[in-house]
């Protein structure tokens, strides 16, 4: 089975499809189980069975052994009623350690949600994200802990509709964690339009914009792809 491009749907029968691409088993859970890749490099994550075939199915997935954490779709091996798998680029942040550690939310925040890949481009496969609150951010050396997102699950609504839904999760995500994370509340008390607009909690697209601004300002990178995504915003 090729591996395609990025947002691609793969269609597979069952399960063994995706574990035929595992040429070491990392780890296996109750549901699921983790392994490297052909590549030597990319992790994936596959299902064990669907508990129900219309059910909101776990969707996680890493790259890079030492550097797996919560991350974005790639590609997705799926039949007709089923996500079984899924690829995607990893966040930095999570690296195996002999000490338990725990990844700091605000890393998490920038390099995935932010930075690493735009909602929208998990939003235009018609994917919506059904719970942003499962975070796990802690790992050890002896497993390999690749952070659970949430519930993923395919959408026959609009697209645009799903953009927003999947932008109001990651603000319910960030409400949730503005009282206990000094960081981020310093970063929206101090600047006016952040402020405002976290402030109404109608005015999470436009606070989801001026975020990005901010963070892929602090870290020098270019800003002018968000035009496209403003102006398709304000359509909505």
């Amino acid at each position: 089975m090729a591996r395609k491009g990025e947002g691609s749907m793969i269609k597979v029968s069952c399960r063994s499809d995706i574990m035929k691409l595992f040429v070491k088993p990392l780890g296996s859970g109750e549901e699921s189980t983790v392994g490297l890749l052909k590549d030597g490099k990319n992790v994936a994550k596959c299902f064990h069975q669907p508990r129900d075939l219309n059910e909101v199915n776990n969707l996680l997935m890493g790259k890079d052994l030492n550097q797996t954490s919560f991350c974005f779709l790639k590609d997705l091996y799926t039949n007709d009623n089923f996500i079984w798998g899924a690829l995607a680029d990893y966040a930095p942040g999570n690296k195996l350690s002999s000490d338990i550690k725990k990844v700091p939310f605000m890393n998490l925040l920038y390099s995935t949600l932010l930075l690493k890949r735009d909602i929208k481009t998990v939003s235009d496969a018609g994917i919506k994200v059904g719970d942003w609150k499962n975070f796990n951010m802690n790992f050890t050396d002896a497993e390999i802990t690749i952070t659970d997102v949430g519930r993923c699950f395919y959408s026959g609504e609009d697209k645009k509709e799903i953009y927003r839904y999947n932008l109001e999760m990651i603000f319910d995500v960030i409400k949730r964690e503005y009282c206990n994370n000094e960081l981020l509340k310093e970063i929206i008390e101090k600047d006016p339009v952040l402020n405002r607009s976290f402030k109404n909690n109608e005015s999470f697209p436009e606070f989801f914009i001026e975020l990005q601004k901010y963070f892929r300002n602090e870290l020098g990178e270019e800003v002018s792809n968000l035009v496209e995504c403003e102006s398709k915003m304000k359509k909505i």
